[in-house]
């Protein structure tokens, strides 16, 4: 009797030791698992989300056809600063585009011929000749008031098209870096070729013949003799600091680009080029 209760409570503890281990056993297969809400829950992951995303634009949408059309207008004026120029100034270089529009916009300034001074003193006196001299300088300087508003209008227009030209040529040289090719074969949205997309006509036909080069070498250039005036150690502290803010402002703006490719390679526009 003695040996059949030790057996029974053997078995027995044997028995609640199998089943505490298949519980541990249970519990540990269940966390490898993956359900399909985690499997959700990571694919919707902001970083899994940025992975996945492409930014590549499509050639046939309303935006990419509108920016092509803007560029080729920018690109027409800056040829005919450059065929104008000697027609407009009468000298063989280029002029900038904003001295091109000012001067086929505003009429050409007279010259007032000014009786000389010291011709009408000694027949005049100093009071009367100094009196025509005071009204041929008002002359020369006086104009009418709708000519002094639209020589403002001209200079600003001209201002602010030169500057938006600049900026569309600068921004031109990213848009076209990530704007896709349809395939021929499928239609699908691929990156474009090495040759097409980095050489001729990608990146680095567009850096040269970019008009804003110039500036951006001269930025270069004042930031490089910044970074020497400053000090390397310095530097680097101030790098470091200003490091996540600059993490958070490059992540936030990569976000909006997405969205923005993303809802613009919907419209299509130019569908024979699909």
């Amino acid at each position: 009797m003695k040996i059949q209760s030790r057996l029974r409570a053997e078995a027995s503890q044997m028995a609640q030791g199998l089943s505490r281990t298949g519980r541990i056993m249970s519990d540990r297969s269940k966390k490898r698992e993956i359900t399909d809400q985690d499997k959700t829950q990571v694919q919707n992951h902001p970083a899994q989300v940025r992975k996945n995303r492409k930014l590549l634009l499509r050639p046939n949408t309303t935006f990419s056809v509108t920016w092509k059309a803007i560029t080729v207008a920018c690109v027409a004026l800056e040829v005919a600063s450059i065929a104008f120029a000697p027609v407009l100034s009468g000298e063989m270089k280029k002029m900038s585009l904003d001295s091109m529009i000012k001067v086929a916009l505003l009429p050409p300034k007279k010259d007032y011929n000014l009786p000389s001074t010291g011709l009408l003193r000694p027949l005049l006196g100093t009071i009367f000749s100094d009196s025509i001299s005071f009204i041929a300088h008002t002359r020369k300087d006086h104009d009418p008031f709708w000519k002094k508003v639209w020589k403002s209008v001209v200079q600003y227009l001209a201002d602010q098209t030169a500057l938006l030209a600049s900026v569309i040529s600068f921004l031109d040289v990213f848009i076209t870096f990530f704007t896709g090719e349809l395939s021929e074969q499928t239609g699908v949205l691929r990156p474009k070729k090495f040759f097409k997309r980095w050489i001729l006509p990608g990146v680095l036909l567009q850096l040269l013949v970019n008009p804003n080069m110039k500036d951006v070498a001269g930025i270069i250039k004042n930031s490089i003799q910044f970074s020497f005036n400053v000090g390397l150690a310095r530097l680097c502290h101030i790098f470091i600091a200003v490091l996540p803010i600059i993490s958070f402002i490059t992540v936030s703006f990569l976000d909006v680009i997405h969205e923005f490719v993303e809802r613009e390679n919907k419209k299509i526009s130019a569908s024979f080029l699909a």
